[in-house]
């Protein structure tokens, strides 16, 4: 069996477009493999708030909101000191 995929010339595919025309198997990423990169770069950004700040904040968008007005206030303290 082949290690790769060679798509025909026919009227099925659009051969004008950008994919090519042969994928190497061997070197190509397992699905699972790219799961696990993503589900670890996602986890490496998470960030989890304790049950009770949880409870005043309704959204992601919410956190923030308050991240940056914490950030502007000091900014502002830092400037009149």
């Amino acid at each position: 069996m082949s290690d790769k995929i060679i798509l025909l010339e026919d009227d099925d595919y659009d051969l004008d477009d950008d994919l090519p025309t042969a994928f190497d198997l061997e070197n190509m990423p397992r699905a699972e493999e790219q799961e696990l990169k993503y589900r670890e770069r996602a986890r490496q950004k998470m960030i989890r708030l304790a049950p009770d700040v949880a409870e005043v904040f309704d959204s992601s968008e919410a956190v923030n909101e308050a991240l940056r007005t914490l950030i502007r206030l000091n900014r502002a303290e830092k400037k009149a000191a």
